[in-house]
Order: structure tokens, then C-alpha cells, then sequence
């Protein structure tokens, strides 16, 4: 079709479309699927957003109120309206007080199952196999650490040569600033006897 511009032209694309749209909405409706967006954004993250970022849900101003302190967490606040992007860009993730608090769990959350992937000492897979990488990579690097050793000396050695040439010319900046303020003087003073001899 994209070669034959004739066809492109004539294909009925608003029909075409309009029945996709269509097709779209009916599976859309059949679809038992719900979810739960706030501003795109999934509540769970909102509801994270409203337990670390005290400003949110601060009187006067905040967005949302808490109404329960249970679990999930997520049933312990109630929003009054949706708020709007830019506007809780500036009036609270720019403004000078904006303060994140450390996530801390509950007891409840700490001895859930789907809770145990964010506890430290459990590692989970991501975790092993990064360290299995870095086992790797230290196995290699044992044989290229004399090679890494010298090239230190000689990186150091380089460093000490630059900074000897930045104090040399830094010296030979402030000599000629010198020479300049004492020509500058004698320049002056050589003016001043001349228009004195003038008189």
C-alpha cells in the first residue's frame, strides 16, 4: 500500500479509524479489568506520595486527608477533589519546604508475603545475580591489577607535573601583574614630571 500512492490516497482511513475506535471500546467494555489512576498515575504511588510527603496532606493547603491509619495503607486517605498536575508542581514539589520522610512499614506490612521483597537481608534474585556479576568482575580485576597499579603511578606522576606548571605560570601571571602596576606607577610619576617641567 505504501508503494501504490493511488491506494494510499483512496484507502478509507476516517472509516477505518472509526471502527478500530469502536472495536476498541467494545472490548474495552466487555473487559472486567478495573483500574485505578489518579491523574495517570497508579493510587498505590499516590498513596506512597501521601505517606512520605508530609505537605500533601497538611492543612490548610494539602490535597488529601487521612481517615484511617490502617492496612493498606492505601484506605487511609480520602481526596476531596483531583487535583492537577502543575499545580501540585508548584505549590508543592517546587516550593522552598518540600521535605520526603522515610517510608516506614507497619507491623502488619513486615510480615506480609508481598513485603518481604523490599526487606534488606532477604536478597532477592536482582540482587544475587549483581553480586555473582561483581564476583565476576573482581575475578578479572585481580589480573589487571598490577596493569592498574602502574598506570596509577604514572596518572599521579602526570598530576604532579601539571600542578608544578600551574604554580609556574600562576607565578609568572602574578610577576607580569606586578610589572604592569610598577610601570603603571613609573608611567604616572613620569607624567606628573613632565607637566610639572611644563610649568
Amino acid at each position: 500500500m505504501i508503494d501504490d500512492e493511488e491506494t494510499l490516497i483512496n484507502f478509507p482511513w476516517g472509516r477505518l479509524s472509526s471502527n478500530l475506535t469502536v472495536e476498541y471500546m467494545r472490548k474495552a467494555a466487555e473487559d472486567l479489568t478495573v483500574n485505578f489512576s489518579l491523574q495517570g498515575f497508579p493510587h498505590i504511588l499516590v498513596c506512597w506520595a501521601l505517606e512520605i510527603i508530609p505537605k500533601l496532606s497538611k492543612s490548610p493547603n494539602g490535597i488529601a486527608t487521612r481517615i484511617e491509619h490502617r492496612s493498606p495503607r492505601i484506605i487511609n486517605w480520602k481526596l476531596e477533589q483531583q487535583p492537577v498536575w502543575t499545580y501540585l508542581q508548584w505549590n508543592y514539589f517546587k516550593s522552598s519546604d518540600f521535605t520526603v520522610i522515610p517510608f516506614t512499614p507497619t507491623s502488619d506490612e513486615l510480615i506480609s508475603p508481598n513485603f518481604q521483597f523490599f526487606l534488606n537481608d532477604a536478597p532477592n534474585e536482582v540482587e544475587k545475580e549483581r553480586s555473582e556479576e561483581t564476583e565476576d568482575e573482581n575475578d578479572k580485576g585481580d589480573e589487571e591489577e598490577t596493569v592498574n597499579d602502574e598506570t596509577k603511578k604514572s596518572l599521579r606522576k602526570e598530576i604532579q607535573e601539571v600542578k608544578k606548571d600551574l604554580e609556574s605560570l600562576k607565578n609568572t601571571v602574578e610577576n607580569g601583574k606586578n610589572e604592569a602596576t610598577q610601570n603603571r606607577v613609573l608611567t604616572r610619576k613620569a607624567s606628573q614630571l613632565a607637566a610639572s617641567d611644563e610649568k
